[in-house]
C-alpha cells in the first residue's frame, strides 16, 4: 500500500509541476495578450484618427464643391452680364455708324457746297486780277 501511496504522491507531484509549467504558459498568454490588447487599442486610436481625417477630408470637399459651385454661378451670371453689355455695345455701335454714315454724307456735301462756293471767288478774282494786268499792261 505504501507502494501506492507513493505513487500517488509522485503523480502528484508530477501533475503540480505540469500545472506550474502550465500556469507559466497561462502567464506568459496572459502577457503576450496584454500587449495584444495595448496593439489594439493602439489601432483604434489610428482608427479613430484616420476616421476624424476623413471627416476633415469630407468637410473640406464639401467646402470645396460649394466654392466651385458658388464661382460657376457667379461666372454664369458675369458672363450673362458680358453678353448683354455686348449687345448694348452692338446697337451702339449700329447707332454711331449710322450717324457717321450721315454725317459722312452731310460733310461730302458741305465739302462740295464750300468747294463750289471758293471755286467761284477764285475765279472772281483772277478775273478782276487780270482785268487790273490788262488796264496796267502787265499781261
Amino acid at each position: 500500500m505504501e507502494e501506492i501511496i507513493t505513487k500517488i504522491d509522485s503523480l502528484a507531484k508530477q501533475m503540480n509541476e505540469r500545472f506550474e509549467t502550465v500556469d507559466k504558459r497561462l502567464d506568459k498568454m496572459d502577457g503576450h495578450l496584454g500587449k495584444m490588447g495595448e496593439r489594439f487599442d493602439a489601432v483604434e486610436t489610428r482608427l479613430g484618427n484616420l476616421e476624424q481625417g476623413q471627416a476633415a477630408i469630407r468637410k473640406d470637399i464639401k467646402n470645396s464643391d460649394d466654392i466651385f459651385q458658388l464661382f460657376e454661378l457667379k461666372t454664369d451670371h458675369n458672363f450673362k452680364k458680358v453678353m448683354a453689355i455686348q449687345s448694348d455695345l452692338k446697337a451702339e455701335l449700329a447707332s454711331l455708324r449710322t450717324r457717321l454714315f450721315l454725317e459722312e454724307g452731310s460733310r461730302e456735301h458741305a465739302d462740295t457746297v464750300g468747294w463750289d462756293t471758293q471755286d467761284k471767288k477764285w475765279r472772281a478774282l483772277d478775273k478782276r486780277l487780270h482785268a487790273v494786268e490788262a488796264h496796267l499792261g502787265l499781261g
